[in-house]
């Protein structure tokens, strides 16, 4: 590891809660909250006494530089760089600097992954595994959510007031904090129903709870979530890991699988730019190869 570089500093505290409050206000999940305190906490360890607000371009290059020498990985050195600049972006709106010194700082390229997702059959496995108790009603309502395109941030953070479920929608924080009115599918509207008619009544408006219910206004974590899907899937047979934000990998590849236009899969998953949704058309075309052994065989 480079002298100049440190592995871990888990002793520093990070004295920035005010900006996680800012990024959660945003609609950011827990983990990339909680991921961009740990980058900023490896930065500010490796400037020591030196102030950050004080830091300028050539600082956040020689950063770039150390974690290069300290052999990182492309995709951390991208993922760190990512969190500084966020950092003092905040900073600037904050007015505690007055220009960001990372602005025109590119992470390194990342090749980029294909989208963790289930195919078609395994939908099929992992509805059947999750019985009708109510915490397993529950937990079918959170998954056709996410197989209608919602991240995870988006499932947790709804509350009674936002299911519209006659029109068929529910009103989500997307990124950036922007509410919008996203079309559900009829799966996931009885899902939804069938979850309601058994959700014990308490001080949360929020959809899903735990349970039992605890008192305040309490909101099932997405960790447990998580948790719970991976219970599932391993009960399904899915021995790979898929985690909630592969369901909605599921339905952009689905929908690509299927022969919809990327600029409606692009407005259904209300990503900005379209080199985002692109990938489920790579992955498609990379799916040419078992339609045609399954569907193209012949007698010998």
């Amino acid at each position: 590891m480079h002298a100049d570089f440190p592995k871990e500093s888990p002793s520093r505290p990070i004295p920035h809660g005010e900006w996680a409050g800012q990024l959660a206000t945003a609609n950011r999940s827990p983990r990339k909250i909680r991921g961009y305190l740990i980058d900023l906490k490896q930065f500010l360890e490796w400037l020591g006494r030196r102030d950050p607000l004080t830091i300028g371009e050539d600082g956040i290059r020689r950063f770039a530089h150390a974690m290069q020498a300290a052999g990182l990985a492309p995709r951390t050195r991208a993922r760190r760089t990512t969190a500084v600049r966020e950092w003092y972006k905040y900073l600037v709106d904050t007015k505690r600097v007055e220009r960001n010194p990372a602005e025109k700082i590119a992470p390194p390229k990342v090749p980029e992954d294909d989208p963790e997702y289930l195919r078609p059959e395994e939908v099929g496995r992992l509805r059947r595994v999750i019985p009708r108790t109510d915490r397993r009603l529950r937990e079918r309502a959170a998954v056709e959510l996410g197989l209608s395109t919602l991240r995870i941030s988006e499932v947790l953070g709804l509350n009674l007031d936002d299911l519209h479920l006659r029109r068929r929608q529910v009103r989500v924080m997307g990124k950036g904090g922007a509410r919008v009115f996203q079309t559900v599918t009829l799966d996931a509207v009885r899902a939804l129903q069938a979850w309601l008619e058994r959700r014990p009544v308490c001080e949360s408006e929020a959809v899903f709870i735990p349970l039992p219910p605890r008192r305040g206004l309490c909101r099932l974590h997405y960790t447990t979530l998580e948790d719970l899907l991976a219970a599932n899937l391993a009960a399904a047979g899915v021995t790979r890991r898929i985690r909630f934000h592969g369901l909605r990998h599921t339905a952009g590849t689905t929908l690509s699988d299927r022969g919809v236009p990327l600029q409606d899969i692009q407005d259904l998953l209300r990503h900005k730019s379209p080199k985002t949704t692109r990938r489920y058309a790579r992955v498609a075309k990379e799916r040419l190869a078992e339609v045609l052994d399954h569907e193209l065989r012949f007698p010998e």
